[in-house]
């Protein structure tokens, strides 16, 4: 067994580490999407009055200090953000504890045993959400409205590949 794995594209090196870190902190789209399910918004940082967001065709990402490697993409630099289905919360109607929320509308419903993984239509794109199932958790169907977020601490922003 090993501690530390490579992601290869093409014969190349994408990244080198352990699974934790390539899973949790991919350096590009590639190693983040080839490590399982995650939430990209491809888009350009803009930076204006102290604060940094990513324009993703008309969905804006709210960007902080906290996310990653932040100092490294400068205003009008093209990049990604990528936050796992996990790291996405379902958040109640009286609630906005999170940098980045949006309405949205149940648009599938996959169990996994263990978990739910819930497609939900923002208006701009799907987003992924994983729930860990417990007697506590609702269980949501097709159709319904719930409100979803995430802060930008909760991801990493990345480049493209």
């Amino acid at each position: 067994m090993s501690d530390r794995i490579a992601v290869m594209n093409n014969g190349q090196v994408e990244q080198v580490g352990p699974v934790t870190e390539l899973y949790e902190r991919p350096e590009n789209t590639f190693v983040a999407e080839f490590l399982g399910e995650t939430n990209l918004f491809e888009g350009t940082v803009h930076r204006e009055n102290g604060r940094a967001t990513l324009d993703c065709d008309g969905m804006e990402i709210e960007l902080d200090g906290d996310t990653g490697s932040i100092d490294e993409f400068p205003d009008g630099t093209s990049c990604a953000f990528t936050v796992r289905p996990e790291n996405v919360e379902i958040i109640s109607d009286d609630e906005e504890t999170h940098d980045n929320v949006w309405r949205g509308t149940v648009r599938d419903v996959i169990f996994k045993g263990s978990t739910t993984l819930y497609e939900i239509d923002v208006g701009y794109r799907l987003l992924k959400i994983q729930q860990q199932r417990s007697t506590d958790a609702r269980d949501y169907e097709e159709r319904d409205k719930m409100n979803v977020g995430f802060d930008s601490s909760d991801g990493e922003l990345i480049s493209e590949s």
